[in-house]
């Protein structure tokens, strides 16, 4: 009897010869048991290849890393500055954002986050006093901050008298005319 050969030149079966079936070609195994692999066998050579895998899931909020047993894993990522005077957040497509807390204010009011707590502080502003006890320094939004307007002396008796106020003392002072 003539032996049988059981080749099909392929590298990447092993070829046998069963007693019971004629030839047999086995698929080489070329599992590495390793989840973070692709694993297959290289037609040209025979060789078993065993590609690392890409874990990269296009979300830069995620850490991506490959576990051997059971492959890809992907956790959040912190974005905490420690800064309670950010507001931290994630987009998927930049990652990481830590933009600072705006706080209101206007012309007669400063405000500051506070770094102890992350609220806004506001602070009235104090308008310089000018010596003048004629004047009422005061802070006014509509005219954009501090003015100083004249105190308005007033003895009802409109334009027979004359008015005026001492700048020292802060006192009125009327003076009649002839009507």
């Amino acid at each position: 009897r003539t032996p049988v050969v059981c080749n099909d030149n392929d590298p990447c079966t092993v070829d046998t010869c069963s007693s019971s079936g004629g030839c047999v070609f086995t698929p080489k195994n070329c599992d590495d048991s390793n989840a973070c692999t692709t694993d297959s066998c290289s037609a040209s050579s025979g060789q078993c290849l065993n590609i690392q895998i890409s874990c990269d899931d296009n979300n830069a909020c995620t850490a991506d890393t490959c576990n051997t047993q059971s492959g890809c894993f992907y956790s959040t990522v912190s974005c905490d500055d420690g800064n309670r005077c950010t507001i931290d957040g994630c987009s998927t497509s930049t990652g990481c954002s830590n933009t600072p807390v705006v706080c209101p204010s206007d012309a007669c009011t400063t405000s500051s986050c506070s770094a102890a707590t992350g609220a806004c502080l506001t602070r009235n502003v104090t308008c310089p006093e000018d010596g003048d006890k004629c004047t009422l320094e005061a802070c006014l939004v509509s005219k954009g901050g501090c003015v100083a307007p004249r105190k308005v002396c007033d003895d009802g008796l409109g334009v027979c008298t004359t008015k005026s106020c001492d700048s020292l003392s802060g006192e009125c002072g009327f003076n009649r005319v002839n009507c």
